[in-house]
C-alpha cells in the first residue's frame, strides 16, 4: 500500500499485512471516504490509521507504520519509494 500526504508532498509505502498475525492472513485496510469514487486499486482516505481486520490493530501510515492501538507491537514493513515525473517506484 502507498499512502501519500499531498500537503506535505510525502509518501510512504507498507507491507498491508499484519505483523502480529504470524500467518500473515490479517490485512491492514484503511476506511474510504464516503460518497467519493475511487479509481481501480486506489482507495481515497482521510484517516492516517490503518486497520487489522483481523485482530484490530492500528498502525499511524503518517509515522512510519508504528503501532498505534492493539496487540501488534512491531511497525508494519516498510518499502523503499522512489518519485519521478508521475510516476512512484516502490522496492524492497
Amino acid at each position: 500500500m502507498v499512502c501519500v500526504n499531498p500537503d506535505l508532498n510525502q509518501y510512504m509505502a507498507y507491507d498491508a499485512c499484519c505483523p502480529y498475525e504470524k500467518d500473515y492472513s490479517g490485512t491492514v485496510l484503511v476506511k474510504a471516504v464516503k460518497n467519493l469514487t475511487s479509481p481501480p486499486g486506489t482507495i481515497y482516505s482521510s484517516d492516517f490509521f490503518g486497520v487489522c481486520n483481523k485482530c484490530g490493530s492500528e498502525f499511524n501510515l503518517m509515522v512510519n507504520g508504528q503501532p498505534h492501538k492493539g496487540p501488534a507491537t512491531h511497525y508494519l514493513q516498510s518499502y523503499s519509494l522512489s518519485t519521478g515525473f508521475e510516476t512512484i517506484m516502490v522496492t524492497n
